[in-house]
């Protein structure tokens, strides 16, 4: 079995179940939401299910909320967040018009790669620095014992700390600071201040999120997303549209896409 192969039928054993739902926590990290990443998750079990080759299912919304709970609004919102990931068609069947969906497994395969490296990284992250606190509280405890018996006192350092080195960096979030630059650039709007641990649910929602799925909607190319972004911004002002954070323009992004208008050919030509 191939490695693609592989990866796939590890990725549809994860994925949901007829009537227990669950969600592989990978799933909430590539799409920034539990309820896309539920809705991820059933259409990879379904997907497994279908017996078409062109590997389409077709669900209802009324189905949609009867299995996952999930209203139409609620429903569209979480789909937007996996447009890239999840193909939707409308054709009628049971002689109604009915959404039918396929997985990109190509698409997801990369998102989940880039989801776990970022994990990774930050799991990294949070190990050097607890190592790097444990250092240095181990360092202060070792200088104040010395201090009390010894006239010499000796410490690690000039400080008596040991440095913290600065966190790497993803390629996920270097995209979102020059997309936000180019957000605030276009729209006059600033980029948020540093948040508070309350206020970054609220930040990640409206502005990181919808900027990393912008990018990832343009194939994870910076440049592609900004000329995504910018047709987006002019569509929505040429509509008259208010512009309040990107999560304003997340939708048009993907309807330009999803459409085959002028930015279409940026996120599928290659």
């Amino acid at each position: 079995m191939s490695n693609q192969k592989s990866m796939t039928a590890l990725i549809k054993a994860l994925s949901g179940q007829a009537n227990t739902l669950t969600i592989p926590r990978i799933y909430i990290t590539i799409t920034g939401d539990i309820k896309a990443a539920l809705l991820l998750s059933q259409c990879i079990y379904w997907s497994d299910k279908t017996s078409r080759k062109d590997g389409f299912f077709y669900k209802s919304q009324a189905e949609w909320q009867d299995e996952i709970g999930l209203t139409r609004s609620e429903l569209d919102t979480a789909y937007s967040r996996i447009s890239h990931l999840v193909d939707y068609e409308l054709h009628r069947a049971s002689g109604a018009p009915t959404g039918h969906y396929r997985v990109n497994f190509d698409a997801l395969t990369q998102a989940i790669e880039n989801g776990l490296a970022d994990l990774q990284e930050s799991d990294k992250s949070d190990l050097q620095k607890s190592g790097k606190s444990d250092l240095q509280e181990t360092s202060k405890c070792l200088t104040e014992t010395t201090h009390k018996t010894t006239s010499h006192p000796e410490s690690l350092g000039d400080s008596g700390s040991a440095e913290i080195q600065p966190r790497k960096r993803t390629p996920l979030q270097d995209a979102q600071s020059v997309l936000e630059d180019t957000f605030a650039e276009k729209t006059g709007i600033q980029k948020p201040p540093r948040l508070t641990r309350k206020q970054q649910a609220f930040g990640a929602t409206r502005w990181w999120g919808p900027l990393g799925n912008i990018w990832r909607l343009a194939g994870s190319d910076v440049t592609k997303a900004q000329e995504l972004m910018n047709a987006a911004i002019e569509k929505m002002e040429r509509d008259k549209l208010t512009i309040s954070a990107p999560q304003s323009i997340e939708q048009v992004c993907i309807s330009l896409a999803r459409n085959g208008n002028m930015s279409a050919h940026i996120v599928r030509a290659e």
